[in-house]
């Protein structure tokens, strides 16, 4: 993957089907984490809201309307796309495996002292 220079996520955003849009109010595709691991800026549809937020708070690319499409080339124009790669460095920094595991413990132990405290 990291021999390209943009990951997409593109989904159409299809309305009225429920189970679709919730799943797009709350789902983070593990293709975004694949581009991050492989260096690569984003470009993903704007209804994907927590991708979204996610891709705009670590500022590691850009998110695009359906009526957009065909402004996609303008668009990745005017981002500088080694300032996006520097910010999916930190990010993966912030985002790795060893630093989510911590937390992830942390969560655990939080978890075991309280339950061992209700149950005594």
């Amino acid at each position: 993957i990291s021999k390209y220079d943009w990951g997409i996520i593109i989904s159409k955003n299809i309305r009225g089907e429920r189970s679709i849009e919730e799943k797009l109010k709350v789902g983070m595709a593990t293709k975004l984490f694949s581009y991050m691991e492989a260096g690569i800026p984003i470009i993903l549809s704007d209804h994907l809201l927590p991708m979204k937020a996610f891709v705009e708070e670590y500022k590691i690319g850009f998110s695009i309307k359906d009526d957009e499409i065909n402004k996609i080339g303008e668009m990745i124009k005017s981002y500088d796309i080694n300032e996006l790669k520097k910010n999916i460095l930190r990010g993966r920094e912030i985002w790795s495996l060893n630093n989510q595991v911590k937390i992830l413990e942390k969560f655990y132990q939080l978890i075991i002292f309280h339950s061992n405290y209700y149950y005594q």
